[in-house]
């Protein structure tokens, strides 16, 4: 379903005009989003090429390391929630580790080009190697300028691998702190028949 069929539906309780401006507005909307993610991509990637190219004349690595901090106090500076699904078999756990991949490893190498910023993703958990998540929330700071933060969602979604998905972005206020968590949930699904469940019923102790 292309974005004119979207619209379409969308406004199809309204009278044709005014359905029409609707569509003309949500369709441009949608152009200038597409516009300045491609130009800020393309800017982004020239940044780390460059970097590459620098440090691959010095012998150095990683890339990223060379991109700018993120300055907190600029006036253009948001603070990001963004809902992760990822399926765990193939990470080492959420951590950065030398040498594994890991959750926060592959998120902050597509983000941070992307964005031309070396930002960090704090999550609201670690988890270990083998788990998986559904709805696991992280923020990071950024300065965004005119790129709304929703239109990373399906930049990320072509950028990243398909074991792992950014599901939502959101900006929050400054003072969110993502740690700072009321509940957490966690399932625990044991795969295998009831004989091979059971069996290890006699060996737990008091």
């Amino acid at each position: 379903m292309d974005e004119l069929e979207c619209c379409v539906l969308l406004y199809r309780d309204l009278d044709r005009a005014h359905a029409r401006r609707r569509c003309d507005q949500r369709l441009q909307l949608m152009t200038q989003v597409a516009d300045a993610c491609a130009a800020q991509t393309a800017l982004s990637e020239s940044k780390v090429a460059a970097l590459a190219q620098r440090r691959a004349r010095k012998g150095k690595q990683p890339v990223h390391d060379e991109l700018p901090l993120v300055n907190k106090r600029s006036p253009q500076c948001r603070r990001v929630w963004i809902t992760v699904r990822f399926n765990g078999s193939q990470f080492h756990g959420w951590m950065r580790q030398p040498s594994l991949r890991t959750v926060q490893e592959v998120l902050e190498d597509v983000i941070r080009p992307l964005l031309g910023q070396r930002v960090r993703l704090v999550p609201s958990g670690r988890t270990d190697a083998g788990v998986h998540a559904t709805a696991q929330v992280c923020q990071f700071d950024a300065l965004l300028g005119d790129v709304p933060v929703e239109s990373l969602v399906p930049v990320l979604a072509v950028q990243l691998p398909g074991d792992i998905r950014v599901m939502r972005a959101v900006v929050v206020q400054p003072s969110s702190n993502i740690m700072v968590t009321l509940w957490k949930r966690y399932v625990y699904r044991i795969f295998g028949d009831a004989a091979s469940i059971n069996c290890f019923c006699g060996q737990v102790t008091q």
